[in-house]
């Protein structure tokens, strides 16, 4: 039975070397695919140019929300609170110190001018201030006694804050003479420290990654032209991905943080494809064949690959779109549209550069490469785990539940100062305010009731539960602070709280994860009672609830995804669940390391981030999709060579030393440069970037050592003929398909 595989008519991205055509074919082929090719570039490349523009211009402006669902519990009584009474969570804390103290007249003359300079930014009734409280609340008043807090509520949805908060700095330092200081802390200013950081990093490891990459490919090649090849293409994806990004974001609300990541993800695919197709390239070179040749076989013989990797990243960047944040979706959509991009480049721009570049191979070598020798750490772990598949199975599974096992201690809760390096101005900021001011270092939580008694009576159960002798409360009636009560006589307060409106103010004991607890049980007891809460923790709840009730489903979607894709590549069905498994244990791996790092600390000092105890949810989420898609990247390059060489040998045991040893050499150094990419990434200033690219390198490098050279061929070698079932007895006619 004949078993070649079908030669397919070239297509409008493949490479074809048009001398091997007879004379008659060149004359009559048309030059359809040629002037598709070129619209196609230009059309990337002018839409591109033109989101540029619009997002340097300011035209298209990132957005800093996109973290709560759509008409979610809290954005709802957020907004009743503002429209009511004109109050709401404070999301500016200015604290302000002079050398005479708190309550002498030039501190009391100071407050003045800074509460009337940020009146016209800010809901005035929102204004909490402990010189305009009759008689002064102590919370409000720093330990030292040189320092008073003002409170206050700059009105609207993220993006209007975001604009806000530069013009009430100003405001504020304007009026502030160089005798008395001030320290500015609050959601507010934190959210915009962090937009103007994440843009930083950007720039930051974008200089880091490019030189890094170019020298490592120069090492891999041994060639300056063969290394120019992924480092361009990277750089031409680099320049899509903003381009996406600036056209999406003047269409719908696009996250800050969506730049770091597509820019990142489009460095890490397009490497990772033109690897491939360079070493395709090199191998056919060696082997004698001329350059449009060597083109033209590494192009048909990697386009597949490209397309079902980049296919199956995109599947999993859309699962992404189910879940009810805008934060997730737009970075969904930009992924998925950079993928599409880190594709096409490889598959247009790519062989044109091989035609160019590999010309003059051979005068810019730098030394004598053969990327068909294995290398010795690669060949020794796949003889081994050949060699002993039972024995290297145990191994690295123990291994990987020994990275797991931090995971199942994990602790959700929101982001706050602390997501920033521990040497940014506005970390150190509010860290002083945390200090002086404990009873303001978790941020209140407001109760809001149709009438005083529904008030009353939620109040007295959240006092008389769990955590009732730890908060403090003001009402218009009565105020409790510390276990001592104030009357609340002065007409201040009274117009911020009004008669159905409460504050409630953890104390500085509550750790993130016990403010989640406590949310919880204040939403119940409030509930109870017609009463509605708000505030960031309840935000919080708002956030997991649309992340984990769509979880499932994500899964589920992840899973068939990957499944298809495998099978629709390999034909076998075990070999296809083997690979999902095998994809969520590297990113169970990889959740584990992020929460021993991140949560509970370590490495804490070395990375610059301080421990909170906790994650953001919003983490993990993305690096599931993430981690997942870049791992299953490389184990498709990695079956699609086994089942070349099965479908020769008819022998898995040889296809898989001979598979992994001729693609070690480019897959561990695509690994290694990917994992650079993230790492880059994960020196940024914002904690959930930095685990994102944290996260992501070490996922890839489990993946790349423990799955790919010690997991995947022991499990093959167990499973045997049976990784192709259902085509066991006509593996190889399946196939040549």
């Amino acid at each position: 039975m004949d078993c070649a595989p079908k030669i397919h008519e070239p297509s409008a991205l493949m490479i074809v070397d048009e001398s091997a055509l007879p004379q008659e074919s060149r004359i009559a082929k048309p030059h359809y695919h040629k002037i598709l090719t070129w619209a196609i570039g230009l059309g990337i490349v002018a839409a591109c140019v033109l989101g540029s523009i619009n997002l340097v211009s300011g035209k298209s402006t990132l957005s800093t929300g996109g973290f709560l669902p759509d008409y979610g519990y809290a954005q709802l009584a957020s907004q009743d609170l503002q429209s009511t009474f004109k109050v709401g969570p404070p999301n500016v804390l200015i604290d302000l110190r002079v050398d005479s103290g708190a309550d002498s007249e030039a501190a009391k003359r100071i407050a003045r001018n800074v509460t009337d300079a940020i009146g016209k930014f800010v809901l005035k009734p929102s204004i909490l201030s402990y010189w305009s409280t009759t008689p002064s609340l102590p919370t409000l008043r720093s330990g030292d006694g040189r320092g008073g807090l003002i409170t206050a509520l700059i009105p609207g949805g993220p993006n209007e804050v975001a604009r806000v908060v530069p013009r009430l700095r100003a405001a504020v330092d304007s009026v502030v003479p160089p005798t008395a200081k001030v320290n500015m802390g609050g959601q507010a200013i934190v959210v915009d420290a962090i937009s103007a950081r994440a843009q930083e990093d950007l720039l930051h490891a974008e200089a880091i990654v490019i030189p890094v990459t170019f020298v490592t490919l120069l090492w891999v090649f041994g060639s300056v032209s063969l290394a120019l090849i992924p480092v361009l293409s990277g750089a031409a994806t680099g320049f899509v991905a903003f381009g996406i990004v600036g056209l999406l974001a003047s269409q719908m609300e696009v996250s800050v943080y969506a730049l770091n990541i597509v820019s990142a993800l489009a460095l890490g695919l397009s490497i990772d494809y033109s690897l491939l197709l360079v070493s395709r390239y090199h191998a056919a070179s060696r082997s004698g064949m001329s350059g449009p040749e060597a083109v033209a076989t590494a192009m048909s013989s990697a386009r597949h690959i490209i397309f079902t990797a980049a296919s199956l990243m995109s599947l999993c960047m859309a699962c992404l779109l189910i879940v009810n944040l805008q934060f997730q979706r737009s970075i969904a959509l930009a992924g998925i549209c950079v993928v599409v991009a880190a594709a096409i480049v490889s598959l247009v721009i790519a062989p044109i550069l091989l035609r160019w570049c590999g010309a003059l191979e051979a005068r810019t070598k730098v030394r004598r490469v053969n990327l068909s020798e294995p290398g010795f750490v690669s060949s020794f772990l796949v003889r081994t785990a050949l060699a002993r598949p039972i024995v290297a199975t145990a191994l690295s599974t123990g291994l990987l539940v020994i990275l797991i096992t931090p995971f199942f201690s994990v602790n959700f809760a929101p982001l706050d100062d602390r997501a920033l390096t521990t040497s940014s101005g506005a970390y150190k900021e509010s860290t002083e305010i945390r200090k002086d001011y404990p009873d303001f270092s978790n941020e209140p939580l407001y109760l809001l009731a149709k009438n005083s008694a529904d008030l009353s009576a939620a109040i007295s159960d959240i006092r008389n539960g769990a955590f009732g002798s730890d908060l403090d409360t003001i009402t218009a009636n009565s105020i409790s602070i510390g276990g001592r009560d104030f009357p609340s006589t002065f007409g201040a307060l009274k117009s911020v709280t009004g008669q159905q409106a409460g504050i409630l103010l953890p104390g500085s004991s509550f750790t993130p994860a016990r403010l989640m607890d406590l949310g919880r049980s204040v939403k119940r007891a409030a509930s109870d009672h017609n009463t509605v809460v708000s505030g960031t923790y309840i935000d919080q709840l708002d956030e997991q609830h649309a992340i984990f009730s769509r979880f499932p489903a994500v899964i589920c979607l992840l899973t068939i995804a990957v499944f298809l894709a495998v099978f629709a590549l390999t034909r076998g069905a075990v070999v296809a669940i083997k690979t999902v498994v095998l994809g969520y244990a590297s990113l169970a791996a990889a959740f584990g390391a992020v929460v021993w790092i991140f949560q509970e600390g370590h490495l804490a000092s070395l990375l610059g981030f301080k421990a909170t105890g906790s994650v953001d949810a919003i983490g993990p989420v993305l690096l599931l999709i993430l981690a997942l898609g870049l791992s299953l990247d490389y184990q498709i390059i990695l079956l699609g060579r086994v089942a070349e060489e099965y479908r020769k040998s008819g022998d898995t045991a040889s296809a898989i030393r001979i598979s992994v040893d001729r693609t070690a050499r480019i897959l561990a150094p695509a690994a290694l440069l990917v994992s650079v990419v993230f790492v880059a990434i994960g020196m940024s200033g914002v904690t959930l970037v930095k685990i994102i690219g944290v996260g992501l390198a070490l996922a890839l490098i489990v993946d790349s050592i423990v799955i790919r050279m010690v997991l995947v061929p022991a499990l093959m070698t167990l499973l045997g003929r049976y990784n192709w079932w259902p085509n066991i007895d006509a593996p190889r006619k399946t196939l040549s398909r």
